[in-house]
């Protein structure tokens, strides 16, 4: 499965060094949060709200690949793993916001 996980653009140091690390999780949820492409919009705000960021540029997406028998289902587009994710890549903040529609 491709999924993504938002989180602070200050905590990208750490996790290039150690991974998404499902011990940090400050939530009631233990495990690393993924959501799918359809849900970026969604993360992006609630990362930005949960740790009282200024902007979207505060923010980065990391693409992940993952098993499916590695992840929970918690909603619809929202997934968790107790696995630690070392392999991610950093998606372009601005690919994000651009409109599907053409000009």
């Amino acid at each position: 499965m491709i999924l993504y996980h938002a989180t602070p653009k200050r905590n990208l140091d750490s996790i290039r060094k150690h991974g998404l690390l499902p011990t940090r999780t400050t939530g009631k949820v233990k495990g690393v949060w993924l959501h799918t492409e359809s849900r970026k919009p969604w993360a992006i705000l609630h990362t930005i709200k949960r740790h009282n960021l200024k902007s979207f540029d505060d923010v980065v997406l990391l693409k992940v690949k993952v098993k499916r028998s590695a992840v929970t289902r918690r909603q619809r587009g929202l997934w968790t793993t107790d696995s630690v994710i070392t392999d991610f890549q950093v998606i372009d903040f601005g690919s994000v916001t651009e409109s599907p529609v053409g000009a």
